[in-house]
C-alpha cells in the first residue's frame, strides 16, 4: 500500500498564520535550532537539539479566552510539550511579484540563502526554503508550523518579562462560589495597582 504525503498548506494572501485554529488549538512557529555555540563553534548535526519553544502565531476562540486570563498575547515566545501537536509545512507568499493577477501555477525556483530576498524573512531557520515564481517573481516561503492544543503550552517567556516590568500583576481573589484563585491584572502600571486606576 502506498501512502501519499499530504500537500503542504499553501496560501497566497495569509501572512500571519496558515489558518485560524478552531476551539482550543494554537499555531506555533518553532524557534530555529541553534547552529553554533556561544563561542562561535559549529554544532554537528547529530548534536543539535531542537528547543521546544516557538512564537505564538494564532489561537482559536476558546484558547484565546483561556490565554487572555493568563496574560498571554499573540507573538509571545512560548514553551510547549515535547510531543505536542502536528508539524505542518506552511507555504505562503511573502513578497508579491510583478503581476498581481499571476495564479502562481508555474515553476518555482529555489532562492539561494545569499539572495537579498531573504531579508524579508523575519526569523530564519535552516529548514526554511524560499522559492521564486518563474512567471512573476513572487517569493514563496516554506516553513514549519505546529498545530497544538492550548494545554500543550507550558510556559510563556514574555508573560514573565511583563510581570517583572510591572505591566502585569498576579492577584489572588475570591470567586463568586467562594473559592480563591489567582488572576492576571492587565493595563495598569505598577504604581497604580493599589488604586486600581488604568494607566
Amino acid at each position: 500500500m502506498i501512502v501519499s504525503r499530504a500537500n503542504p498548506l499553501f496560501r497566497k494572501d495569509l501572512q500571519t498564520a496558515p489558518a485560524h485554529p478552531l476551539g482550543e488549538r494554537v499555531f506555533i512557529r518553532p524557534l530555529p535550532v541553534q547552529q553554533t555555540t556561544e563561542g562561535g563553534l559549529a554544532i554537528a548535526d547529530v548534536a543539535k537539539e531542537r528547543a521546544f519553544a516557538g512564537i505564538l502565531l494564532a489561537v482559536g476562540d476558546q484558547a484565546a479566552d483561556r490565554l487572555y486570563d493568563l496574560g498571554v498575547e499573540l507573538g509571545d515566545e512560548v514553551w510547549y510539550a515535547k510531543y505536542a501537536g502536528l508539524i505542518e509545512e506552511w507555504q505562503h507568499i511573502i513578497a508579491p511579484g510583478t503581476d498581481p493577477s499571476c495564479p502562481h501555477d508555474s515553476t518555482w525556483d529555489f532562492v539561494p540563502k545569499d539572495d537579498p530576498r531573504w531579508s524579508a524573512v523575519k526569523v530564519q531557520d535552516p529548514d526554511m526554503q524560499l522559492r521564486a515564481c518563474r512567471s512573476c517573481g513572487a517569493a514563496k516561503l516554506s516553513e514549519r508550523v505546529i498545530l497544538a492544543t492550548v494545554d500543550d503550552l507550558l510556559c510563556d517567556v514574555d508573560v514573565q518579562a511583563r510581570l517583572e516590568r510591572g505591566e502585569l500583576k498576579r492577584e489572588r481573589r475570591e470567586t463568586e462560589d467562594g473559592a480563591t484563585r489567582y488572576f492576571i491584572v492587565r493595563g495598569l502600571r505598577a504604581d497604580n495597582f493599589e488604586t486600581g486606576k488604568a494607566s
